[in-house]
């Protein structure tokens, strides 16, 4: 196997996968199968790497969707205009305070959502109601559609 970046990267996993019990041989020509050559062996390898590098793609993709989906307060940092996110809403009627979750988006600099009779926005939703007053605390990006609905694989 030639002295490359690739070459040594092949013959460090031979040793991980000797090590984790996968392969039992340093090499090919020591290697009781006869069927196996060096490129069989560097296929296997190989193969080997590429599922490891899958699993820890997967890993981080998960970490990082999980990240994503905290919420994060109005006083820190707003989501761009209109982009559809989770509102968390605090709902004050004299001394009940209620949360509720709103599909909504930031819209000219005011919070608009999903109410029960179609969307507005909750400046306009306290206007109409002033027994209680609605307030945006929070917003969380909406996650990743299923992989079978997305329209633009």
């Amino acid at each position: 196997m030639k002295d490359t970046v690739e070459g040594r990267a092949v013959k460090i996993a031979a040793k991980v996968m000797q090590a984790a019990g996968l392969c039992r041989y340093e090499s090919a020509t020591r290697c009781r199968r006869l069927y196996t050559d060096e490129a069989t062996c560097s296929r296997c390898i190989g193969a080997w790497l590429i599922s490891k590098a899958k699993k820890e793609l997967a890993r981080e993709s998960a970490i990082e969707d999980t990240q994503s989906l905290k919420w994060i307060s109005v006083k820190d940092r707003l989501p761009e205009a209109y982009t559809d996110v989770l509102l968390l809403v605090k709902d004050t009627e004299g001394e009940e305070v209620n949360y509720w979750v709103f599909t909504g988006w930031l819209w000219d600099d005011e919070w608009a959502t999903t109410f029960c009779h179609g969307h507005k926005s909750i400046a306009k939703e306290n206007a109409e109601h002033r027994c209680c007053a609605n307030e945006v605390t929070h917003w969380m990006p909406l996650p990743k559609l299923p992989r079978e609905c997305e329209v633009n694989r």
